[in-house]
């Protein structure tokens, strides 16, 4: 199909009504009910003067082109707690798609874009609206609806993002979600929230989540006594439904307010008490076995506590799923991103000076 500037203007014209039906994809693929482990993030809405380029791979960019992108937005990080105030910047975004690896993805921003590069979000001042944590279900910050549209062919995506002085107020955090692959082992991510907030975090040994090993699940920053509770660790095979019940569960019904099972729960172990980082902490290890048919298996983990003196009170970690990895290696992911920050204006292209690879912010893509 040939895409014409008019057709391309009547999607635009629709996108201020229709942004709330367009369809959404999650780069990087594996993102997409993953949550990462980096709350406060300050790339790429912490600095003026900022230059951000992310590289993702094709293979993770789940879209069958050819696609008529329409805006993309950062997602928030469901972990990051209290109120982080909005401001004001002036910022501009820009896509391309290009034929090189990760591996050439360099520090010469003009190096790194495609042929068919172009600014899709024009410069202009934004408002980036006040978020009160955490947020969940996890939820664009703020969408950068297309002045122009993109039109997506295939290959590799690089997302550009520049940022300009008059930044108001000055606020070095805003809580982008970001998700790390894994240089040995498995692959990890959490999802939903803890209850009590920012109790019971749950933590897995990812060095040793693959075939033929045995890998640890923690939960710490307890709501309960180890002396005097218990924790129960589910591991799961879906987040979204256990039978006929769907997912999140709500266990008000248990005097549980605010807490909720995420995870179906097919097995389960008690806890044994330790510590971790010299705190007390619930401990279960699981065993993998040796089988190749498991390598990328995925399956989901949260821990219930139950504190039974003087009253019985139930308390839940956050969800966590993972990737079972090769007995060898990793789970990379194929994506990474490098910035300049600085005193330098950005769209002088300044050499990127600050790298993050095998990992990437998590992106919603709008498209038709």
């Amino acid at each position: 199909m040939k895409w014409t500037p008019f057709f391309l203007s009547l999607l635009l014209s629709a996108g201020g009504s229709q942004a709330q039906t367009w369809k959404t994809t999650v780069v990087p693929k594996e993102a997409k009910d993953f949550q990462g482990s980096s709350f406060h993030t300050t790339v790429p809405y912490g600095f003026d003067n900022l230059l951000f380029q992310q590289f993702c791979d094709a293979s993770e960019v789940d879209l069958k082109s050819p696609k008529v992108i329409l805006g993309l937005a950062f997602r928030a990080e469901s972990w990051a707690t209290g109120t982080l105030q909005g401001k004001t910047m002036v910022t501009r975004v820009a896509l391309s798609t290009v034929k090189a690896s990760i591996k050439q993805f360099g520090t010469n921003p003009k190096k790194n874009r495609g042929a068919d590069y172009q600014v899709c979000f024009k410069r202009q001042t934004i408002h980036l609206p006040t978020v009160k944590f955490p947020v969940f279900p996890e939820k664009p910050l703020i969408i950068h609806k297309f002045d122009r549209p993109f039109v997506y062919k295939g290959g590799s995506l690089l997302i550009e993002l520049k940022n300009y002085q008059k930044t108001s107020p000055k606020l070095k955090n805003y809580a982008v979600d970001r998700m790390f692959g894994s240089p040995s082992g498995g692959l990890t991510g959490w999802f939903g929230h803890s209850c009590p907030h920012r109790k019971n975090f749950i933590s897995i040994s990812i060095n040793s989540l693959k075939i033929g090993g045995s890998f640890t699940i923690r939960t710490f920053d307890l709501s309960c006594s180890t002396k005097t509770g218990m924790g129960i660790n589910l591991i799961g095979l879906r987040a979204d439904k256990f039978g006929n019940t769907s997912l999140p569960l709500s266990l008000g019904f248990m005097g549980a307010k605010g807490c909720s099972l995420l995870v179906s729960p097919e097995l389960f172990q008690l806890g044994k008490a330790g510590t971790y980082n010299k705190k007390p902490a619930f401990i279960a290890t699981w065993p993998i076995p040796n089988n190749q048919a498991l390598v990328g298996a995925k399956f989901y983990s949260q821990w219930i506590l139950v504190e039974t003196k003087p009253a019985v009170k139930i308390g839940t970690s956050g969800g966590a799923n993972f990737i079972v990895g090769p007995s060898s290696g990793g789970i990379p992911i194929q994506c990474g991103y490098r910035y300049y920050k600085g005193k330098a204006d950005p769209d002088t292209d300044p050499t990127l000076n600050s790298i993050g690879l095998n990992r990437a912010l998590v992106v919603y893509l709008y498209h038709s």
